[in-house]
């Protein structure tokens, strides 16, 4: 009678034990997968606001650099193993700044191959053919109206 009784227990304890999910179950189930959330926002254009007009906004779109790997500007990762933003890291914010940390030199440095200037310039150099924009300022920073006027130049 006491095995009967027993065996009755351990079977009702693992029916318990199926019929209600896991917390561990559940939480995964409503956990927002980061990786999922990084490939979302890579489809979308970020804007890296200037310090000094919004004139001087620059629209940057990871698709348009997908052939860059992410570690060559995401230098740095953070505590929970993914990359930083450029603003984390170069957090002072004085125009034209020479600090190296600076987010000017972050997106300037002319003899970096991490900032945008320096890849850009470097890319030119190589190849003016393919990158006859590439001059001064342009094309990061461009007003709205000249970037679209850019855009329907180079579909002609």
């Amino acid at each position: 009678m006491k095995k009967i009784f027993l065996l009755l227990a351990a079977l009702a304890l693992c029916m318990a034990a199926t019929a209600q999910p896991s917390n561990a179950a559940s939480a995964k189930e409503t956990a927002v997968d980061p990786v999922r959330e990084i490939g979302k926002r890579m489809n979308d254009p970020i804007v890296l606001k200037s310090s000094v007009s919004p004139l001087l906004n620059v629209t940057f779109n990871h698709n348009t650099h997908r052939s860059v790997p992410c570690r060559t500007c995401h230098h740095e990762e953070g505590s929970n193993g993914y990359y930083v933003s450029c603003s984390e890291c170069h957090q002072n914010t004085e125009p034209r700044s020479q600090d190296v940390d600076s987010t000017f030199q972050a997106f300037h440095a002319k003899d970096s191959d991490r900032s945008c200037y320096g890849c850009h310039t470097k890319m030119a150099e190589a190849r003016p053919a393919d990158f006859p924009h590439f001059t001064n300022c342009r094309p990061c920073h461009m007003s709205n109206e000249a970037r679209a006027a850019a855009r329907a130049e180079a579909r002609k």
